[in-house]
């Protein structure tokens, strides 16, 4: 084991985290296990589990290929422009089937609450902040950008204000938008909400990285 693994660790519960051997990282602003350490007395904690592990038919499945999408927002607490990143896909389908795939057309998740440990750790790699946090605008926890001031960079205005960091309104906008894959064939699932919009200018002008 050559990496250390980071945790999702609820405030409440840091003291048993920190009890067991994890180290806090004051610069993502996140517990991780270090590296040689066994990580299974950290389980509850590792990325994409918990306590108990989500619904069968809360969980989205990918159609690949499944992007990062990276872009920028202007922090609204310090004033920096911060990198952000979410995930994309082509199409998924619930546990029953329904789901949408249209041709072409990108789906962009927000308000994600469960995904896998890879997914996290490309995340992480654009915006080292990425964890779970709760949410007063939409009273619930999810995983959200974070800038490096400590403010929450929140999904609502990022995915539904025109002009937000995944909401471009014109192709000149699109032009900071990049779009990385992460998975080309393998499904994933995810646990988050859906967003399409037309013109479908991020599926069709990002940058491919």
């Amino acid at each position: 084991m050559t990496d250390r693994t980071d945790l999702n660790v609820p405030f409440a519960e840091k003291d048993d985290a920190k009890a067991l051997g994890a180290w806090w990282d004051p610069t993502a602003r996140t517990w991780y296990v270090p590296a040689g350490k066994d990580p299974k007395p950290f389980e509850k904690w590792l990325p994409g589990t918990g306590e108990v592990a989500p619904a069968a038919d809360h969980l989205l499945d990918l159609k690949p290929p499944v992007f990062v999408v990276e872009s920028a927002t202007v922090c609204w607490k310090c004033g920096k422009s911060v990198a952000v990143a979410t995930l994309a896909s082509r199409g998924y389908a619930t546990l029953d089937g329904e789901g949408e795939d249209q041709d072409g057309t990108l789906i962009v998740f927000s308000g994600i609450d469960w995904l896998t440990a890879p997914a996290l750790a490309a995340l992480r790699r654009v915006n080292p902040g990425y964890r779970e946090r709760f949410s007063k605008t939409a009273n619930c926890e999810y995983f959200m950008n974070h800038c490096p001031c400590g403010a929450q960079m929140g999904d609502f205005f990022m995915h539904s204000e025109p002009g937000g960091a995944f909401f471009p309104m014109d192709v000149e906008s699109v032009a900071r938008i990049k779009l990385r894959v992460l998975s080309e064939a393998e499904p994933m699932k995810l646990g988050g909400d859906p967003g399409s919009s037309w013109p479908n200018l991020i599926g069709d002008h990002a940058q491919r990285v």
